[in-house]
């Protein structure tokens, strides 16, 4: 069995976390032991690696289980799904260097898309409105330009944008999900997951392929959109925002936290105004956050449309759906049921493609009505 399969297996094991599997990997290679060899560990080898007796004595018997492992390689090969460990070449750097990196990453798609070491974490509100979307759409195409990826997480909102921008530039995004691959949460972002694929882009998970998405999965997932990046940048963020939490661990493991002003009277603002007093990179323009990378351009070139894109330029690529939407609204106010009557979509999708555009400031709302700007 290969070392990657056994890091595998040992990941599979309930309450055998990141820590334990490094220090039982670290312990083989310093008394240079094969690490296959540990599937014939006793009681008290395994007690010599520094596990306490209970816990010898349980790995012993998870390892000559293999079922758990054998359905997971299975469903590997069968939903063409890929996964790299921390002891394989094509991890990523930059997450190998973080405290207890997750032991296995499993991936669809481009690989190499995850090991860019220009890369962008962009982490804000899931209920961001039309500010977060300009600010995605003004700060974005000029990073994605000089060839930083964009990590996110997938989540509606400001993830998505990032995301959606990203591809519709022809930029490399990473996508870390809070569910295993064959569990992509949300749901209603599957057909963008698709994209990001389809434009070089990656699918991430540390959880196995059909974890469902659990609350206490995101702490983990937050760590690893932080680990993959040099810089994390914060759009849009309340007082008590999840995406505070991924800025804290990009500061716990010493990368760059950047984060945009928003208006003093705008709940969303304060989280993202608080990081700036405590002395986060302050974002006004992409400028600031090339030159994090030591990336020089000046004002001029920000002005090239391929550089940069306005809110409501054609070059937005909307989807023919959301082109409908916006004609429909054009002369009219309308309300959702005449929307889904118009286009033909279910409540959910007309529900995130509304959301979707009032980020991007196309359309705006007004009470229950809907009206193009």
């Amino acid at each position: 069995m290969d070392q990657n399969t056994i890091v595998l297996h040992l990941s599979l094991i309930n309450d055998f976390g990141p820590v334990s599997i490094a220090k039982l990997v670290d312990y083989c290679i310093r008394h240079t032991i094969a690490l296959d060899n540990i599937y014939a560990f006793t009681i008290n080898d395994f007690k010599l690696v520094g596990f306490s007796a209970e816990k010898s004595q349980f790995l012993v018997n998870e390892l000559k289980q293999h079922q758990v492992l054998d359905k997971e390689l299975a469903l590997l090969e069968k939903s063409r799904l890929h996964y790299t460990t921390i002891v394989d070449k094509t991890y990523p750097s930059l997450l190998a260097k973080i405290y207890a990196p997750p032991a296995v990453l499993y991936y669809q798609g481009d690989g190499n898309a995850m090991i860019n070491q220009c890369a962008l974490a962009v982490v804000g509100s899931r209920a961001c409105n039309s500010y977060g979307g300009q600010v995605i759409t003004q700060l974005l195409p000029a990073c994605i330009a000089q060839g930083i990826t964009i990590v996110s997480g997938g989540a509606l909102g400001i993830d998505t944008l990032a995301h959606q921008i990203t591809v519709d530039h022809g930029g490399k995004t990473v996508v870390v999900l809070g569910s295993g691959l064959l569990r992509q949460y949300p749901s209603t972002n599957r057909r963008l997951f698709e994209k990001v694929v389809e434009k070089g882009g990656s699918i991430v998970s540390c959880f196995s392929l059909e974890m469902e998405a659990f609350p206490g999965n995101f702490p983990a997932r937050n760590r690893i959109i932080a680990g993959l990046a040099q810089t994390t940048l914060v759009v849009q963020a309340a007082e008590k925002s999840g995406a505070l939490i991924t800025a804290s661990y990009a500061l716990e493991q010493g990368r760059n936290v950047a984060a945009v002003p928003g208006n003093i009277f705008d709940p969303l603002s304060v989280g993202c105004n608080n990081l700036i007093k405590q002395g986060a990179y302050l974002v006004e323009n992409p400028i600031d956050i090339l030159q994090l990378y030591d990336i020089t351009i000046n004002k001029n070139q920000l002005q090239n449309p391929d550089l940069l894109v306005e809110t409501k330029s054609a070059d937005m690529r909307l989807t023919d759906e959301q082109k409908q939407i916006i004609a429909f609204c054009k002369n009219n106010e309308r309300t959702v049921d005449e929307i889904m009557a118009h286009v033909q979509l279910s409540s959910e999708k007309v529900s995130q493609e509304l959301f979707n555009l009032e980020c991007l400031g196309v359309i705006q709302n007004n009470f229950l009505h809907w009206k193009s700007v």
